[in-house]
């Protein structure tokens, strides 16, 4: 079975989230992934996570609502932009 990664990266021109709440939203996102998924790797603004290949349209929906969701309650007055990538190698990203 193939795993496949899904690169999320929130758009830095919009508004950043301090680090607490970055890990809120990282928490939010691993509750609501599948149990075959899991998030292997955060950094600046990305969240990585690794996923079966048949689940990673799934998770990268996942992953993109609760990015917009979480940043809309922390920023209500910032729009959010959320660019999610389905590839299987970091060079794809």
């Amino acid at each position: 079975m193939r795993r496949r990664r899904v690169v999320l990266s929130k758009d830095r021109r919009r508004s950043e989230a301090g680090g607490g709440q970055y890990a809120e939203i990282c928490i939010l996102i691993d509750q609501r992934l599948p149990k075959s998924a899991r998030i292997v790797s955060t950094v600046h603004d990305e969240v990585v996570v690794e996923c079966h290949e048949e689940t990673a349209e799934q998770c990268r929906e996942i992953i993109t609502t609760a990015m917009v969701e979480a940043m809309a309650a922390l920023f209500p007055e910032v729009p959010v932009e959320v660019e999610a990538n389905i590839c299987t190698t970091w060079a794809e990203k």
